[in-house]
């Protein structure tokens, strides 16, 4: 643990009469929060002072205490009694009142379950923790400020925002250190330091005998086999969030083994760090991939800067890039006007700020991401949801039939497309008309648009590289069973020779072939290999993804075995697997 780091996770107090409702709330708020919190659901205030009393860090730790109102005691002064302990504590009671008042000492709210959901950010936003890790000044109110205070939450840091008057840029420190501009920090950036993630132990001319470009689950899970199994010193490059797309899902995964209740991407990629903090491997979380090119005797570098002299060296690489969402196709004008207010009322995703009561929404997409953004923001309390769907509706079933159940508060714009937005410094509103016809558009008021059209693999910057990964027409890299080796394709027909030529003329100029079988989930160049949901036909599940990475590495292995290649792939000669595969080599 660095000294930046909290001692454990800030504590939520939950006093309910009834055993099997604080039972139920206690874990929902475990689900709510990505297990960032610790839970103490207690019956009564004998419970909570004998509590209190047992813990010698409450007074740091505490962050929230709940109560209902059908206590059998004074809740209000059960509450206030609490803060003598722990000062700094944020206070709230549970009301079957539908527009509970505001106070100034206590926070009062329907106990509707989205209701405390959301009330719990703000309960955790309003403690004062008597030594909180950040320090934050400046406005909070705007989308990308909610957006962090949103992810301090879900990680349990604390910290305290001044929002007065006297600070209208956004600054962040911790210990004296102070962020620099662009606000917020990425994720990565935070997590170094936090030290989630530790520094990196070399310079970034190290030779490393792995580079994995994403830190999604296949990143992650080939990183750890990596580490574990093999003894491969590896790098991580990760520019946007350890965790990838999974961890920016608004939905549960509920098909990861070992997770029966389901786990949020968030929490995955939370305990997968936890688990890879010790290892020797290396994060670059400011830093992003540009080109691949060649190196010496088998070896790659990757270019991380804007000129080839900024690179770091590979002696094998991992393409575990994943996907990026898919953009709306506008004309030169209007996606000017789209950039200038990116963030600024248009998002693409679903980071969802649901602190937006009475706004009106457009989600654009027709999908199971669109139909579950519609209906989270309806239930809590937008104004109106308006849906725009070029395809129509094409989520689930029980989904879609869901969303037209909403028809009061979700409209359904089915085969009609965004065509451009309306605002300056601030979306106001969305142009939409309905497709393949010529009419003019019409506009939908607006204060936040969130696009959920899919996501194309992210392998833009594999186009303009010097060495050529090959591609599929969508741009998701082909490996083992898709790609062509040798000298002829791999796959021929006798008995059709113009088929034999067609497959021959549509490879790709300027992209090497293997004259070998590829290992599985290798490309093209010897190597480099890819997993998870830049590959071609990929399913777009964690499970899947995460098997990719470990198996992955397995190939890597066998690839380090062939003719002895780890003397020259391998640079560094104290890497565990350099001396692994030295003692391999002398036992046959």
């Amino acid at each position: 643990m660095t000294d930046s780091e909290p001692p454990d996770r800030p504590i939520v107090l939950l006093v309910h009469p009834e055993a099997e409702i604080r039972r139920d709330l206690a874990r929902d708020i475990d689900v709510w929060c990505d297990s960032s919190l610790e839970v103490l659901p207690v019956a009564n205030d004998r419970e909570t002072y004998d509590l209190i009393t047992r813990k010698k860090d409450i007074s740091e730790r505490l962050a929230a205490a709940v109560a209902h109102e059908t206590c059998e005691f004074n809740v209000r002064e059960f509450l206030l009694g609490i803060r003598g302990n722990a000062p700094g504590v944020a206070l709230g009671i549970m009301t079957s009142k539908s527009i509970p008042p505001r106070d100034s000492e206590i926070f009062e709210f329907n106990e509707a379950s989205e209701v405390l959901e959301i009330a719990l950010e703000e309960l955790f936003f309003a403690w004062k923790p008597c030594d909180p890790v950040l320090e934050i000044k400046g406005p909070r109110e705007g989308h990308e400020e909610r957006i962090f205070r949103h992810f301090l939450y879900i990680n349990g840091i604390p910290y305290v925002w001044d929002s007065g008057p006297d600070s209208p840029v956004v600054e962040v420190r911790m210990q004296g250190r102070t962020f620099p501009l662009p606000f917020p920090p990425s994720p990565g950036e935070l997590y170094t330091a936090l030290g989630t993630i530790p520094q990196p132990q070399r310079s970034l001319d190290y030779p490393y005998d792995l580079v994995i470009v994403g830190g999604g689950p296949a990143g992650l899970s080939a990183a750890l086999s990596a580490s574990v199994n093999y003894g491969l010193r590896s790098l991580i490059i990760e520019s946007r969030r350890p965790g990838g797309m999974a961890a920016t899902s608004i939905n549960l995964i509920e098909n990861y083994l070992g997770f029966p209740g389901g786990i949020s991407g968030t929490n995955l990629a939370k305990l997968a760090l936890q688990q890879m903090k010790t290892l020797d491997i290396d994060w670059r979380p400011t830093v992003a991939a540009r080109k691949l090119m060649k190196g010496d005797r088998g070896r790659y570098r990757i270019q991380v800067g804007e000129t080839p002299d900024e690179f770091v060296s590979a002696g094998m690489v991992l393409l575990a890039c994943g996907k990026a969402e898919r953009r709306l196709p506008l004309s030169p004008e209007e996606r000017r006007i789209e950039t200038g207010l990116l963030n600024r009322g248009v998002y693409y995703g679903a980071q969802i700020c649901h602190r937006d009561p009475g706004k009106h929404v457009v989600i654009v997409g027709g999908g199971d991401s669109a139909g579950q953004a519609a209906l989270l923001l309806a239930k809590r309390g937008s104004a109106s949801v308006t849906i725009v769907a070029a395809f129509g509706l094409t989520m689930a079933k029980p989904l879609a039939r869901e969303v037209r159940r909403s028809h009061r508060t979700i409209k359904v714009l089915p085969h009609h497309e965004v065509t451009g937005f309306l605002g300056v410094d601030h979306l106001t509103g969305v142009r939409v008309r309905e497709r393949d016809t010529t009419a003019d558009p019409a506009t939908l008021d607006a204060s936040s648009v969130y696009i959920l059209i899919g996501a194309d693999a992210n392998t833009n910057w594999l186009r303009e590289s010097e060495e050529r990964i090959e591609l599929n027409d969508e741009g998701s890299v082909k490996t083992d069973v898709y790609l062509e080796y040798g000298h002829l394709p791999r796959i021929l027909s006798i008995s059709s020779p113009w088929k034999r030529l067609s497959q021959l003329s549509r490879h790709p100029r300027g992209v090497r072939r293997l004259r070998r079988r590829p290992y599985i989930f290798e490309t093209n160049l010897p190597g480099i290999f890819a997993a998870g949901d830049v590959r071609v036909a990929a399913l777009g599940r964690v499970g899947q993804a995460v098997g990719q990475g470990v198996a992955a590495v397995a190939s890597m292995d066998r690839y380090l075995q062939e003719k002895h290649r780890h003397r020259s792939v391998l640079a560094d000669s104290t890497s565990v697997a350099y001396m692994r595969h030295r003692i391999l080599e002398k036992l046959k």
